[in-house]
């Protein structure tokens, strides 16, 4: 549960239906205040880029090592294991 403030306003704004408590009967939203310094926004995008899994490992080593096995594996699916191009890219450059 979050600790973010309830809104006054009890119309959801997700689906315009009454809310009474925290969450939405209806969609399951929460009705709260979301307001985000631009600090907290800054960090959340930092973390996005360069907080990688397995899947990093995985796309450096294929990439260096069997560039061809890594473009036949996306190209039919198995986008999950790997990281995106651009994404990729985006935190080398």
């Amino acid at each position: 549960m979050s600790k973010e403030k309830l809104r006054t306003d009890k119309t959801c704004l997700n689906c315009s239906f009454v809310v009474d408590q925290r969450y939405c009967p209806n969609c399951g939203q929460e009705n709260t205040t979301s307001t985000k310094s631009f600090h907290h926004l800054f960090i959340h995008f930092f973390e996005d880029l360069t907080h990688y899994d397995n899947a990093f490992w995985k796309t450096i080593f294929n990439l260096f090592f069997k560039p061809a096995a890594l473009t036949k594996a996306y190209h039919s699916g198995k986008r999950l294991s790997f990281l995106a191009p651009v994404r990729l890219y985006l935190f080398i450059y």
